[in-house]
């Protein structure tokens, strides 16, 4: 029952996280995200992407709604009883889903 209710805070942090990147004049929560992405792969970079401020707003819009389905999934789990094994398999489908999302999304703004 405690891994349902991390699930809800790290949705809610995520959500937090998404609406102040999508929002904030200042870009250092973006840096430090695009960074962790040039990790793995070295073409991404924060001066290469060529229009800042509609990258930050779409990451910050990508990001929250990731948060946001995390929130519905665990408050889904907790009404409903889910057992910890179902959670964990959505947990990694939207991992996949919006890890391929941010991947494509990044070579459009490269």
């Amino acid at each position: 029952m405690i891994f349902k209710y991390l699930i809800l805070l790290w949705g809610a942090l995520e959500f937090i996280l998404g609406i102040t990147v999508a929002i904030k004049k200042d870009l250092i929560l973006l840096k430090f995200i695009v960074e962790s992405f040039s990790v793995l792969n070295s073409d991404f970079g924060m001066d290469k992407i060529n229009n800042i401020k509609v990258f930050s707003k779409w990451f910050g819009e990508i990001v929250t709604l990731e948060g946001s389905i995390y929130i519905f999934l665990a408050s889904a789990s907790i009404f409903f009883n889910m057992s910890i094994i179902i959670v964990i398999i959505f947990i990694i489908i939207i991992e996949v889903f919006f890890f391929n999302v941010i991947i494509n999304g990044i070579k459009n703004f490269v």
